[in-house]
């Protein structure tokens, strides 16, 4: 098994040497020659640096101009398959590209020969950086979705994907013979090279649409967006955020809908520099005329493969995730029935927010916030309702031994009276005042009389107890 090493041309100074094994058709271990992402920013900052340099480019005849003013359409051409994420959308852009470079042609012998040649190799490194770009993006995309392809199609997009990889490292053998002057066998070489690109871009992408007909877009609504305004009044007019996660989310057709009332939604490809790295796109748009109740569905199409989210609002505070999976209330309606309990809170004018529905003294938004369960009085089992815990003790309610001493909660005393929480809570007693109404009795010395613990004068007689 041969193993031919050639080196790379480097777009912005040097460059580790590239390595392939040109026989290796295996694709059970995808082997990695280029997986680097070069900035794609340099791409088109080398498209505009030749394009600045041929409207320059000093013409001494009918013919040189013509020349230029061909390579310059050819040029303005290939910049138009370059999108808003400053990336190539069509292999076109090289086929432009290369033609522009064979223009160049008729500068060759020409004082502006060296200008020309510049110009070209601008244009390569340009296209160069772009199929770059394309190739490590399978790469990329490989590392977060393969998991959901299965292994036919995984096989079969990581064979292109390793073809055009050697063909890519090929292009670049033998770069610094042809890296410098003009004339028309140097030019035809570029033009060629360029082209050659195009199809590495193009299998690529056929690479990354094996994959894309595989993976199911994901819509992911940030959580604070899914928060249920209690504010009427802020409801309309709210801006609307939803993430989009596919192999190809540019190539992703994104609705969105306001009770079924569909919108058109702004496509963010700069949230793509974030988290969710070059499969991440985020979806705007403003709830314009929308009231309580209202759903909110943000639809997401790859062509085989759609997905979407809904979003519910009724203005009662909860998120909708949280009256589905917790409270088992409708999150259409703010003043429901829960499923969860026995009586029926419909309409009983207390909103599902401020219900209470384990009680345990917290209402239902008060227990979301502390993270308790609104439908289990005693969240963390320590024998404490979990209002009692944040009210009276001041233990957490999801920690059985909030000290961490090795006594649960519901079995410590802390004001020392000879009653534990449990006890205190039973009695109705403060659990952390042993003489709460200062009658100079301990509450067991008054539940052992038969006295109030909270009141100094059980029988109103005119003397402490």
């Amino acid at each position: 098994m041969s193993e031919e090493t050639t080196p790379r041309h480097s777009t912005s100074g040097s460059s580790p040497t590239e390595t392939v094994n040109t026989n290796d058709e295996s694709t059970t271990t995808l082997s990695r020659r280029v997986d680097s992402v070069p900035s794609r920013k340099i791409a088109l900052q080398r498209l505009a640096s030749a394009y600045r340099q041929l409207v320059e480019l000093n013409t001494s005849s009918e013919a040189t101009r013509a020349a230029r003013d061909r390579s310059l359409d050819h040029l303005n051409d290939s910049i138009q398959y370059y999108g808003s994420s400053q990336m190539v959308n069509d292999s076109a852009a090289f086929t432009e590209t290369a033609v522009a470079v064979r223009e160049l042609a008729a500068f060759a012998g020409t004082e502006q020969a060296a200008v020309a040649g510049n110009v070209s190799w601008a244009l390569y490194t340009a296209s160069n950086i772009s199929a770059r770009s394309h190739l490590a993006r399978y790469f990329q995309a490989f590392d977060r979705f393969a998991d959901r392809v299965d292994t036919e199609h995984t096989e079969k997009a990581n064979a292109s994907i390793m073809a055009e990889q050697r063909q890519y490292i090929r292009i670049q053998a033998n770069a610094s013979r042809w890296s410098n002057g003009v004339n028309d066998s140097l030019l035809s070489e570029r033009a060629r090279r360029i082209e050659t690109l195009g199809e590495v871009w193009a299998g690529s992408e056929s690479a990354l649409i094996t994959l894309d007909h595989e993976v199911e877009p994901t819509v992911v609504v940030l959580s604070q967006l899914r928060s249920d305004p209690a504010d009427r009044d802020r409801f309309p007019g709210r801006a609307f955020f939803a993430s989009i996660v596919d192999v190809r989310p540019r190539e992703t057709n994104v609705s969105m809908a306001v009770d079924g009332t569909v919108t058109n939604p702004r496509l963010s490809p700069a949230a793509a520099q974030g988290s969710g790295g070059p499969f991440n796109v985020t979806a705007y748009g403003i709830l314009d005329g929308a009231s309580f109740p209202a759903t909110v569905t943000v639809t997401a199409s790859d062509g085989p493969n759609t997905n979407r989210t809904r979003v519910r609002y009724d203005g009662d505070g909860l998120p909708d995730t949280y009256e589905r999976k917790m409270t088992q209330t409708d999150p259409l309606d703010p003043d429901s029935d829960s499923a969860v309990t026995d009586r029926n809170e419909a309409d009983n004018g207390t909103i599902d927010s401020w219900e209470d529905y384990d009680g345990d003294r917290l209402p239902t938004r008060t227990e979301r916030e502390l993270g308790t369960n609104p439908v289990e009085a005693d969240t963390d089992g320590d024998g404490l309702p979990d209002g009692f815990e944040y009210i009276e003790t001041g233990t957490e309610p999801v920690v059985v031994d909030t000290d961490g001493d090795g006594t649960a909660d519901g079995a410590e005393d802390p004001d020392g009276d000879g009653l534990t929480n449990r006890e205190e809570y039973e009695a109705g007693t403060p659990p952390r005042y042993a003489d709460v109404d200062a009658d100079g009795l301990t509450d067991p010395q008054e539940l052992a009389n038969g006295t109030d613990p909270v009141r100094a004068d059980t029988d109103d007689d005119g003397l402490l107890d």
